[in-house]
This record gives structure tokens, C-alpha cells and sequence, in this order.
């Protein structure tokens, strides 16, 4: 048996005579702990000129126990450490770390400048190389994304429920057509083939509105609307033709394979300033005039 047991004494059947109180230190020369069936609960291993140990505190009701780095040193770590590859496992219940403390994510060379904490209420942050990089403010609902680049990998999205807010400049990289998104939703990229900004609906339907060019392109029989009713727009109804509407009704059409302008039915004036030329055609209910220099309001 260690030593340790013929330090407490035992009685004639094994076991020892009850309470041990220790004065001064307990020297346990590289001895162990063991239980009833003399395996091991406890070893120790010795380090030459040792200044630091650890401490274990009890508590009162209500409080918690304690077991921490203590020694002549100033700042001294605490080390827990599996065995191999094994980890260190917390229990069934949650990591707790204090306000303002960190949770330390130490590089290969030993460094800690990459670091996990919390500085206020549900204030979290995440920092690499001893930087902000990642910081959530549960008081406006915000993720700030600090000096880095916010990527999703492949198959992966990011999903802003309300508004997403970007300050500075927001790079898009090209990419290829996408599929239809699902119900309710849409997709917006630019597009790796065209060069062009896409747009594309959960009916499968999809547009290119802005070019590289700098073109804006809204494609055959879609809409420029000016107005909040929708009924004041321009649009090309097939191609070389452009129809105007005002209040739902059309006020001018141009053909342009003919080169015809048509104007609307409805009541009004049409004024040309300066007048027509001698080559200038005017058609008006069916009527061709040829009019020089003269003034048709």
C-alpha cells in the first residue's frame, strides 16, 4: 500500500482510524490517492523548484467551489489536459464565463490573440489576432462585420429578416444562373456569362436589368413606371417600339420600322416649337399635312 496509508495507521481489518488532521504539509513523495480496492483517484507528479500549485477552495450554501491557479507568479494559467487525443469534456450543464472574460482560442505557436467574449449585456464578440471582427448588439439587433470579408460558402446563404445595412463598399463576385428560388422569394446576382445584373423569380421568370455597359435593361415589354399607381409608364412592347401611358391610357406610340410616331386619342393640344420643316410630316385623324415653317398647335 502507498505511504500514504501508513501516515493515517489502519486498524487489524484494513481500514484507517478515522479523521486525519494535517498541522503542517503532507508530503506525498510521488505517491497517489487510492480507493478502497487500491486503484488510483488521484496521482501527483513532481517539478523540480515548483513555485506555482493549485488551490481548492470549498463554499458555504449557495456558493461554488473552486479550483484555481495559485503560486509566487503574478499571472498564473490554469491547465486542463486530456490524455492523446482525448478532450476536455464539460458535464451535462453550460461553460460559464464571467462578464468581460474571455474564452481564448490559442494559435499554433502558443500565441492568444484570438479570443471569444462578452462585454456587456448580450454584447458578443468574436476577435482574431487581437482585433474586432465579429461583434452582435442585442440593443439594436445588429451583426458588425469589422476589417475582414463576410463570406458563405457554397450551398450555404445569408438571411437578413428585416433589413441588411452595409457601410462602405459591397463587392459582388460574378456567379452562374442560379436555380429557381423557392416560393415567395427571388434572386439577385450578376451573372458570370452576360456580365449583367439578374434578377430571377420564384415562377422561374428572369431578367437582366443593368448591363456592364452601364445599360439600364429592362427587356421586352417590361416597365419603366413614375408613378406610385403603376399607371404612368414607359415600355417597349416589341422591338424598335416605345409606347408612353399616362392614367392608364397610351399617349404616344413609336414604330420604329416605319419611323411613325402616333400620339393618343384623347382631347388635347400637340406643340411643336420652332415650327416644321419642309421635310417634316404631321398625321392627324387620318390626314397627312405638309406644312413649312408654320407653327400646328
Amino acid at each position: 500500500m502507498p505511504a500514504f496509508y501508513g501516515f493515517m495507521g489502519k486498524t487489524a481489518g484494513g481500514g484507517t482510524t478515522g479523521d486525519v488532521a494535517l498541522t503542517e504539509a503532507l508530503e506525498m513523495d510521488g505517491q497517489d490517492i487510492v480507493d478502497s480496492n487500491d486503484n488510483e483517484l488521484i496521482t501527483f507528479t513532481e517539478t523540480a523548484s515548483a513555485v506555482n500549485h493549485v488551490n481548492i477552495t470549498n463554499a458555504a450554501t449557495l456558493g461554488n467551489p473552486q479550483i484555481a491557479a495559485a503560486g509566487d507568479d503574478a499571472n498564473i494559467e490554469l491547465t486542463l489536459q486530456g490524455k492523446g487525443t482525448g478532450d476536455v469534456v464539460i458535464g451535462a450543464n453550460d461553460l460559464q464565463l464571467d462578464l468581460d472574460r474571455k474564452l481564448h482560442l490559442r494559435d499554433p505557436d502558443g500565441a492568444s490573440t484570438t479570443y471569444i467574449e462578452q462585454t456587456g449585456a448580450g454584447i458578443f464578440g468574436i476577435h482574431v489576432n487581437g482585433a474586432d471582427r465579429l461583434t452582435y448588439n442585442p440593443g439594436v439587433g445588429t451583426w458588425t462585420v469589422d476589417a475582414t470579408k463576410f463570406t458563405c460558402d457554397s450551398g450555404t446563404a445569408f438571411t437578413a429578416k428585416t433589413t441588411a445595412s452595409f457601410e462602405g463598399i459591397l463587392n459582388i463576385t460574378e456567379t452562374a444562373a442560379p436555380g429557381t428560388p423557392a416560393a415567395n422569394n427571388a434572386s439577385l446576382w450578376l451573372d458570370s456569362t452576360t456580365n449583367g445584373w439578374h434578377v430571377k423569380y420564384d415562377s422561374g421568370t428572369e431578367h437582366q436589368f443593368l448591363t456592364s455597359d452601364g445599360y439600364l435593361n429592362l427587356g421586352s415589354a417590361r416597365r419603366l413606371v413614375l408613378d406610385t399607381d403603376g399607371d404612368t409608364y414607359i415600355v417597349s412592347p416589341s422591338l424598335n417600339n416605345l409606347d408612353i401611358y399616362a392614367g392608364g391610357g397610351q399617349i404616344m406610340d413609336y414604330a420604329g420600322g416605319t419611323g411613325n410616331m402616333t400620339f393618343g386619342s384623347a382631347s388635347g393640344t400637340v406643340t411643336i416649337p420652332g415650327g416644321l420643316t419642309a421635310t417634316d410630316r404631321f398625321r392627324a385623324n387620318g390626314l397627312f399635312a405638309r406644312t413649312i415653317h408654320s407653327n400646328i398647335s
